[in-house]
């Protein structure tokens, strides 16, 4: 009886501890589901924080090169990638300049490797606008302006170094086009002041105009390379349902006083209650591929480069769209009054052809008196021979 009831006990005894044991498995079952879902959470917003550093890199207009701790390239961005027709290799960097067709700025000089931005930037210096070359095999060169600097973490610890570059050709093309239009105009002036030595006392103060002019050509394009050199993008992050999720602090100096998170896209930034036609962000959203535009938004009178750049979910769901905004008002601007510069430029050199015709005619026709008083003056000779 004893022995029964002992065996009784532990029996009792190791059923209350398998259901206990039961009990625990049952809670660290719920614990473990919870941390799956929560690092399957980390990862998947982990992913999005990547798509959106990769979307927000790709939207840029500038080129942006980046190179790891040991001086390997890791990231070309989408400007960078067709600026040289190519994607990143693992290249040391005594061979960038030639794999990547570097060259100095006159565009002829292959670039030294210590002379490259992000070089100097790897190796501890600022670079401020470095001059720069790239002549891609099948493409005309492209000339740049490279800032770059030296990549560290919260420690000080050197993770590598990164450059940011702006195209300029556009601008070197119309500083040429400028030069060129001044040598001969220049030039012009030169070959009719010779010919005209008789004129040149009443020609002189034209001339010293169109120096005037010139100079004022030359403020004009200085004001146009500070305009340039000051451009930069704003972001917008666009839900499918066309409601702004976020913007940069670019975006509120662009479109001030009013807070643009929550609000429909084409409401906030134009001021009207359909979709823009040809928009780039649902086209984006619809077949997933990056859209570019130059658009004039009524509302504010300006002009701005839009580029409309998905991003995706792991399933390769476009889930938002980021929308690169550079405000290029001030260019167009620009573009214009270099345009009514050149038409002045062109009837000034109009006028002074008709002034030049004028005073032609005018010696000719004093020619003509002196050459009628010099026959009155041999023929009044002539009479008075005959009365003598």
């Amino acid at each position: 009886t004893i022995i029964s009831s002992e065996r009784k006990q532990a029996e009792e005894a190791s059923f209350k501890l398998n259901e206990e044991l039961e009990q625990l498995v049952k809670i660290r079952t719920v614990e473990l589901e919870k941390e799956i879902i929560q690092r399957k959470q980390a990862e998947e917003r982990l992913i999005r924080q990547q798509e959106f550093s990769h979307a927000l890199l790709e939207s840029m207009a500038d080129g942006v090169v980046a190179c790891d701790a040991e001086g390997v390239l890791v990231l070309f961005n989408r400007a960078a990638k067709e600026w040289h027709g190519t994607d990143p290799m693992r290249l040391p960097p005594e061979e960038w300049a030639e794999h990547y067709d570097l060259f100095r700025p006159d565009g002829v000089t292959p670039l030294p490797t210590e002379e490259i931005h992000l070089t100097r930037a790897f190796k501890g210096e600022i670079v401020v606008d470095a001059g720069m070359a790239i002549v891609a095999r099948g493409q005309a060169p492209r000339f740049i302006l490279a800032n770059g600097s030296v990549i560290r973490d919260e420690s000080g610890k050197n993770l590598g170094a990164v450059a940011v570059m702006r195209d300029v050709t556009e601008l070197r093309r119309v500083e040429e086009a400028l030069r060129k239009a001044n040598e001969e105009l220049e030039s012009a002036v030169a070959e009719r002041t010779s010919e005209l030595e008789t004129t040149l006392e009443r020609l002189r103060a034209e001339i010293e105009e169109r120096k005037r002019v010139d100079e004022k050509l030359e403020k004009e394009r200085t004001r146009m390379d500070v305009i340039l050199s000051a451009l930069n993008t704003g972001l917008s992050l666009i839900n499918p349902d066309m409601t702004i999720a976020w913007v940069n602090r670019k975006i509120r100096e662009m479109f001030p006083g009013r807070e643009p998170v929550g609000q429909i896209c084409h409401v906030f930034y134009e001021s009207r209650a359909t979709i823009c036609e040809g928009c780039g962000t649902v086209r984006a959203f619809t077949d997933g591929k990056i859209y570019e535009s130059e658009q004039l938004v009524p509302a504010t009178g300006k002009w701005y480069f839009i580029v409309s750049q998905p991003i995706k979910d792991a399933a390769g769901c476009v889930v938002n769209v980021l929308e690169g905004i550079t405000d290029i008002t001030e260019r167009k601007q620009a573009e214009e009054a270099l345009h009514l510069q050149a038409v002045k430029l062109e009837q000034l050199n109009n006028e002074l052809e008709h002034r030049v015709g004028e005073r032609t005619t005018e010696l000719e026709r004093r020619n003509h008196e002196l050459e009628q008083m010099n026959k009155s003056f041999v023929g009044r000779e002539l009479r008075m021979v005959e009365l003598k």
